[in-house]
């Protein structure tokens, strides 16, 4: 079974009502490689205050038939942006935009170009109508996965707002699900945080963007907080993927948060109502060494340790919970240490067909450093039919990791140079024998490394109830 990058397959939620449900008879979850969903690649930035018309991203490597979506801001109201262009001749259009700052001359725009013809010095350029010498900023995000055969924007929306310490803006409207959700915030002080269940990408002068991947069709919302009382201007668009994820693994949603800096507490939303009697799994990565994670939810669901890693080396801690025959409806997770965490990633998973008392069944767990990840094997499964969970973390600014053949990725933070190196995953596999089993990695270079495993018995493979995308 091929690897699928799935962020998303990350499948990185919301909790609003639920769209879609269908109960299906399957015979087996498997990967299926050509349902791929969209991952983000990387993203590049710059801000100024030179006395000109323009601002660019500065030279970055871009792929071929890949998606680009640009946040431009700037200070003034004399002038207009009026292109986004590239060094490959790219065509780029306004998503939405521009909205005024309350009370201020600061404007925000956001612009994107799909199927791009790609550059190993690829270098965006935004163009005003006039000449300035104060703020002027560009974040551009690349994805892989987004429609490329035609336009893919979906919908977009926005929002404005005064002296508050969250903003939000929505609904968001998708047809189907595995659509990227970007969201873009604009403040007239202080520091923006994502919303649950999203990922922040870019954090110029305290704004910021975050994105998610839609598990269903149907209406999303972007959420923002703030560190203090600030106007705001909140900008969304939603775009399709050109082939929506397909449930595997049993797996019925997902969702993935993440923070650098003084983080103690981070908390993911399902988008679905949890299915009664099913199965959460959740993982944690926090910066700093000898913490207890605890983890709670909306729905009084009992948590239990499956594994933990403390990487003393690298100052990095990792944990695997579980809650086993879960309380049904809307749900809200929250994972958090006694301190504060330089980077932090928070990873749940509602699963199918899990056994609903016992449910665990064997771990395994190491750390260590090079260019080798490696669980080490389990004792032999006591069940033939198991789940295989993996939770794999490296240093902050790594050099990244790819994970082993046969594990699906369903959720992953990026972080470093350009956002674009794996720092932590929660990733998942279907056995159907018993045996002994690890999980495995690649390191991009030499990183101090932890890993988990832990493997859940399942009910049978036969007529497993889950959710799954009306496409």
């Amino acid at each position: 079974m091929g690897f699928e990058l799935a962020g998303l397959k990350e499948r990185i939620t919301q909790a609003f009502p639920v769209f879609i449900i269908s109960l299906v008879a399957c015979s087996l979850f498997v990967s299926d490689p050509a349902a791929a969903s969209i991952s983000f690649v990387k993203m590049k930035q710059n801000d100024q205050t030179a006395n000109s018309n323009n601002i660019a991203t500065g030279a970055f490597s871009a792929t071929t038939g890949n998606f680009i979506v640009c946040r431009v801001a700037y200070n003034t109201t004399s002038g207009s942006l009026i292109s986004v262009t590239d060094t490959a001749s790219n065509s780029y259009s306004l998503a939405t935009g521009p909205a005024t700052l309350p009370s201020s001359t600061w404007r925000q725009e956001l612009w994107y170009a799909y199927n791009i013809t790609g550059s190993g010095t690829l270098n965006i350029t935004a163009t005003l109508s006039a000449t300035f010498n104060i703020w002027k900023q560009i974040s551009c995000n690349e994805y892989s996965g987004v429609l490329a055969t035609s336009d893919p924007k979906e919908s977009v929306t926005g929002a404005t707002g005064s002296s508050s310490l969250t903003s939000s803006a929505g609904p968001l409207t998708t047809s189907q699900g595995g659509s990227l959700l970007y969201g873009s915030l604009l403040l007239s002080g202080g520091t923006g945080e994502p919303g649950n269940s999203f990922i922040q990408r870019s954090g110029q002068n305290g704004d910021a963007t975050e994105d998610r991947i839609a598990n269903f069709a149907g209406s999303h919302y972007v959420r923002f907080s703030h560190s203090g009382l600030s106007d705001w201007v909140v900008q969304a668009a939603a775009f399709k993927a050109a082939t929506p994820p397909v449930a595997t693994n049993g797996l019925v949603q997902a969702a993935t948060s993440y923070k650098s800096g003084a983080t103690i507490t981070l908390s993911n939303d399902f988008e679905s109502a949890n299915i009664a009697g099913n199965l959460i799994v959740v993982g944690g990565y926090f910066g700093g060494n000898g913490q207890t994670l605890t983890v709670s939810d909306t729905r009084g669901n009992t948590y239990q340790l499956a594994g933990t890693v403390d990487q003393t080396s690298d100052n990095h801690q990792i944990w695997i919970y579980y809650a086993e025959n879960i309380a049904g409806g809307t749900n809200t997770v929250t994972g958090s240490i006694p301190a504060s965490s330089t980077d932090a990633a928070f990873f749940i998973a509602e699963y199918s067909g899990i056994v609903t008392s016992g449910a665990l069944d064997r771990t395994s767990s190491a750390m260590g450093s090079g260019s080798s990840i490696s669980t080490g094997n389990t004792a032999a499964t006591s069940a033939a039919n198991e789940l295989l969970i993996g939770m794999i973390g490296m240093s902050a600014g790594s050099s990244g990791f790819n994970m082993s053949s046969g594990f699906e990725e369903k959720g992953f933070v990026k972080q470093g140079p350009g956002n674009n190196n794996n720092i932590a995953a929660l990733a998942d596999q279907l056995v159907t024998a018993t045996g002994t089993y690890a999980v495995t990695a690649s390191p991009s270079g030499s990183e101090a490394w932890s890993a988990i495993i832990a493997t859940f018995k399942r009910t049978s493979l036969n007529r497993v109830k889950h959710r799954v995308n009306n496409f």
